[in-house]
């Protein structure tokens, strides 16, 4: 079982991690931190993210996996779910990050 959790970087990923965590525990389901990207490179903090839902989760015997891909958000987020077995999607709102409609 596996939780996605979309991310637009790494203060974002400070703010969610502990309640991502804790509901990834809850189910006993691995992490999948996804984070897109518009324009041609990816955030510079992308890692980052990354590093802070694995460290959290290691404390925890969770499993993290990380996609970093260039496309719009939407789609991406459809895509990698319909290549996996979610149980969730965890999504929260960027003020730096506007979503399509």
């Amino acid at each position: 079982m596996k939780v996605l959790v979309p991310t637009a970087g790494s203060t974002p990923a400070r703010q969610t991690v502990e309640y991502v965590v804790r509901i990834a525990r809850n189910l006993q389901a691995d992490i999948v931190v996804v984070q897109v990207y518009l324009d041609s490179h990816p955030e510079p903090d992308a890692r980052e993210a990354f590093d802070i839902f694995s460290e959290a989760a290691a404390d925890s015997g969770l499993g993290v996996q990380s996609r970093i891909q260039r496309s719009s958000i939407v789609d991406t987020i459809v895509s990698v779910e319909q290549d996996g077995k979610f149980a969730l999607i965890l999504m929260g709102a960027s003020m730096d990050v506007p979503l399509e409609e």
